[in-house]
């Protein structure tokens, strides 16, 4: 298969992908391409067919769609923190230092970046593609990717994506990545014609398509070419280099439709609606007169100077300008916000002239909606997570972990449970060496002198290195899985109820010593949410806090009360004798 049939493929996907008409797309956005751009212009509140009218006032543009993508955004957003390794064996802590080494590397690659924009662009375009390119993971934006609109999957058909550079970037980029035929490439402006109007595009256009096996007749997949039929790389793809999610499949074509899309009529009327009222609103605040003589100023804003007396043949009447349909503008206005919201599940939508029980039970109802539905996109979000770790980052992070190296403990120590837990062991197992040692020397550490002891040692633990043996994480068995916890937790109760937990102790210390309170009170805070170990424990305290425990600071006070003095008895003659 020669260069030019593989120019011809590209370029035939590329017509198929902008030509091609969706019955079930909107009949104002038919192609792929078409609502892509629409969704880019009412996220930048601007409308497809010019922002001014024809007497060139700006157009007024409500916008209700980007609201709902940053609360989709918001409802599904995931961390780095969030993803776990869970041990399959015996080997516990081997598994929760490699999470914590691949939070800590995943930082330093800026994972965290990235899952903020896939929570950020799968709501808004409905669609999101991810391309591995070396060792990052990167999301490809959907105005550079041509593919076939009415497929079920992106995994069976060809994707091309389109690269753009001005002459002196295409020949960084080609010399970074190795590509051939450079010096083929023509890097004078190319030429267009529009109407008649010749315009310069100094800009190089690079496709970089990927087939699936069996596609074409040659035994490479993957080529990169310029618009002029230059090849400049090829290669074989075992798998493919991009994944990509849909936020709702539509049947009978390949992009996902998103929040944007949803609310695309929505937007319409609502942006119709308000261009109506502020028509309205320009013919209010018009002053007409109205007057049969035609002696009477033409202007009396320009002609009349206040305190003037018209001297007029007849009555000059003002005409009736006042908009009488403002309200019902704005009752149309919010009946479309209202059933914007219900459709997005972005508001707690209450029912309007019902009671206030019946408001109540109806925004319980709503939320419970909400709930379950964004817990049902982030669920999908994450296991699409899980497909990135597991094919593209989790070899990498090996790869590069897979010789001697050592962990700073500061980087280890994350205030969670388990960090606590290897930090308390590791100080408790030096602290019982340094026990021993001293009592092998004839003294005797106990009390003040071991608290001190226990914190000078976690002092000097934290800023030591732990060393990790070559290819620990080679043979380990885990699995890998992302917290994907409701984002409609009531902090305000949470708060609350750590404050009622602190003044029961704070009132009753003695609780926790008595085994049937405890008892009890252990079963109140699981019922609160909270682990009942977080107050058992006995943590490694820093040397500043041993200090303040064993010599507490004198607090000042009022000066004390001074004694009443007592009146002189008297001696009487009994006494004395």
């Amino acid at each position: 298969m020669d260069k030019s049939d593989i120019l011809k493929a590209i370029k035939w996907e590329i017509d198929y992908c902008e030509t091609t008409s969706i019955k079930i797309n909107p009949a104002f956005a038919r192609t792929q391409m078409s609502v892509i751009d629409l969704i880019e212009k009412y996220n930048l509140s601007q409308y497809r067919d010019g922002d001014y009218d024809q007497f060139g006032n700006p157009r007024p543009f409500y916008n209700i769609v980007n609201y709902a993508v940053d609360v989709a955004a918001k409802m599904i957003d995931m961390d780095v923190k969030d993803i776990q390794i869970l041990s399959e064996d015996e080997n516990y802590w081997s598994s929760f230092v490699m999470q914590k080494e691949l939070h800590y590397w995943m930082k330093e690659m800026y994972f965290g970046d990235f899952l903020n924009q896939l929570a950020y662009n799968l709501p808004k375009y409905g669609h999101v593609v991810v391309k591995k390119v070396e060792d990052r993971v990167h999301i490809v934006p959907l105005t550079s990717l041509r593919f076939r609109p009415d497929a079920w999957s992106l995994k069976n058909i060809p994707i091309v994506e389109r690269h753009t550079y001005q002459p002196d970037e295409f020949l960084l980029e080609a010399k970074k990545k190795g590509w051939e035929n450079v010096d083929l490439v023509s890097l004078q402006p190319a030429q267009t014609v529009d109407n008649g109007v010749v315009y310069s595009n100094p800009k190089i256009s690079v496709f970089e398509a990927e087939f699936p096996k069996g596609f074409l007749d040659s035994e490479y997949n993957y080529f990169v070419m310029t618009g002029d039929g230059v090849l400049l790389a090829y290669d074989y793809h075992k798998t493919s280099i991009y994944k990509d999610l849909a936020w709702e499949k539509i049947r009978g074509r390949t992009l996902g439709r998103g929040q944007i899309e949803k609310l695309f009529h929505e937007q319409i009327y609502i942006n119709r609606s308000v261009a109506e009222e502020t028509d309205g609103l320009a013919w209010t605040s018009k002053h007409l007169f109205q007057t049969r003589d035609n002696s009477v100023a033409r202007n009396l804003l320009s002609q009349v100077e206040n305190g003037d007396v018209l001297i007029v043949n007849d009555d000059v009447k003002p005409v009736q300008t006042e908009e009488r349909n403002l309200a019902f503008y704005q009752y149309n206005s919010q009946k479309w916000e209202a059933n914007a919201y219900k459709k997005t599940f972005t508001q707690d939508m209450t029912l309007m002239g019902k009671s206030k029980t019946q408001n109540k039970n109806a925004a319980m109802i709503a939320q419970e909606l909400q709930s379950g539905y964004f817990k049902q996109k982030k669920d999908e979000m994450g296991n699409f997570i899980k497909q990135i770790l597991w094919d593209w980052i989790m070899p990498e992070f090996k790869d590069d972990k897979k010789g001697e190296h050592k962990v700073l403990m500061r980087n280890i120590i994350s205030g969670d449970d388990g960090s606590e837990k290897l930090f308390g062991m590791v100080v408790g197992q030096r602290l019982e060496e340094k026990k021993l040692e001293m009592l092998l020397n004839g003294k005797l550490v106990m009390g003040n002198e071991e608290k001190i002891l226990k914190s000078t040692i976690g002092e000097e633990v934290k800023h030591e290195n732990i060393t990790i043996p070559k290819g620990l994480y080679e043979d380990l068995k885990y699995k890998v899985d992302i917290i994907t916890g409701d984002e409609t937790i009531d902090t305000h109760g949470k708060v609350q109820s750590i404050e009622m937990v602190l003044q029961i102790i704070g009132s009753n210390p003695t609780i926790l010593q008595n085994p049937q309170t405890k008892s009890l009170f252990y079963k109140m805070l699981n019922y609160m949410g909270f682990n009942p170990k977080d107050i058992a424990a006995d943590p490694v305290l820093s040397l500043q806090d041993s200090m303040s425990q064993i010599n507490p600071p004198q607090l000042g006070g009022s000066v004390a009360r001074p004694k009443t003095p007592q009146p002189a008895q008297m001696v009487t003659a009994q006494q004395t004798q």
